[in-house]
């Protein structure tokens, strides 16, 4: 009788673990990162955005509470401008100020056009993202006036129906909260910082006049000025020695040279 042995097959345990599924990884463990650096500006630093041009210095703390980043502290602007109106304005004081969302920090601008006899601008106050815009003067006068020596140079009693229909524009841009208008964007694009028409009457002749001009920087300015019925034209270069000190030099259809000092009482 012949015997037969049973050669099942033998599974070892190598085997078995090599084709066991893998064992999947766990994930890394969330990590808390703590922030708090004080960073200075430096002396190089510059923002440009939403009409606003101006070097920035100060200090800000950063920080990470529940893991969201929060910053704290003031930057202030200098040599700055702001663009409102189709004028490019002179940052007189101007303070960005950081209580905890870094998208959204609290305004204090007051920025005023150069080469006036009378101080004239806009204040903008309030969050970055929803600010508050207003005019104001010195001397106090009313909006119209002060949209007239803001948008032209001068008062509104001077002006005749084309420069009243841009006062009107302005008007409702400012009660609308508009953005920039058609006049802006032409000045941005050729690189001026003022376009203005005006009639001009002597006696009985009434004649239009375009005017353009470029502030070159906080003290100078360059102007260019001729009626459409003129031959020639008029520029003008302007220096401002203090508030109420100006040096004026006109070469072209009328040569000058004047020194104009300003008084003001109520």
């Amino acid at each position: 009788m012949t015997m037969r042995r049973s050669t099942r097959p033998r599974i070892s345990k190598r085997s078995a673990a090599s084709t066991a599924a893998p064992v999947p990884a766990l994930p890394p463990s969330k990590r808390d990162v703590a922030l708090d650096l004080r960073v200075a500006m430096g002396e190089k630093l510059r923002i440009r955005g939403r009409g606003l041009d101006a070097g920035l210095r100060g200090e800000l703390h950063i920080t990470s509470p529940s893991s969201r980043l929060s910053v704290d502290g003031s930057l202030r602007a200098v040599n700055g401008t702001y663009q409102a109106y189709g004028q490019k304005l002179a940052i007189d004081r101007g303070e960005l100020t950081f209580v905890g969302p870094i998208e959204n920090p609290r305004l204090d601008i007051e920025a005023t056009r150069p080469n006036l006899d009378v101080r004239v601008g806009v204040q903008v106050a309030g969050p970055a993202l929803s600010p508050r815009v207003r005019l104001f003067s010195e001397p106090d006068m009313s909006d119209i006036d002060k949209l007239s020596w803001l948008l032209l140079g001068r008062a509104s009693e001077t002006t005749g129906g084309a420069d009243t229909a841009l006062l009107q524009r302005a008007a409702l841009a400012l009660l609308a909260g508009e953005g920039k208008g058609p006049t802006e964007q032409i000045t941005q694009a050729i690189g001026l910082d003022e376009i203005s028409v005006r009639q001009q009457t002597e006696g009985d002749t009434k004649e239009t006049i375009v005017k353009v001009g470029k502030q070159l920087s906080k003290d100078w300015y360059i102007g260019y000025e001729r009626g459409l019925n003129a031959t020639a034209g008029s520029w003008q270069l302007i220096y401002r020695l203090a508030r109420r000190v100006t040096v004026r030099a006109q070469a072209g259809g009328d040569n000058s040279l004047d020194l104009i000092w300003t008084l003001r009482w109520k």
